[in-house]
């Protein structure tokens, strides 16, 4: 089996935006959101779970202040 299919992007939040990443998004069923730890560990680790033997979408995203997402400069946030 190859790759799972994927879509890529960020979203836009008060202060910033959020990297994210859906593996699979075309499966069925319910998505399973991957949620890393923290602070300052990325999603990177996480990555193992797009396996495409996984029979529903996989999402991936990095919290603010890590991996892809932006860094604001307040600590309000």
């Amino acid at each position: 089996m190859g790759s799972p299919a994927t879509v890529e992007g960020h979203v836009e939040v008060p202060g910033g935006r959020v990297w994210y990443r859906i593996a699979g998004p075309d499966r069925p069923g319910t998505p399973v959101l991957c949620l890393h730890g923290g602070p300052g560990m990325p999603h990177d680790y996480l990555e193992r779970l797009e396996d495409p033997a996984v029979s529903r979408p996989t999402v991936f995203y990095d919290q603010f202040g890590c991996g892809r997402s932006d860094r604001p400069a307040g600590d309000s946030l």
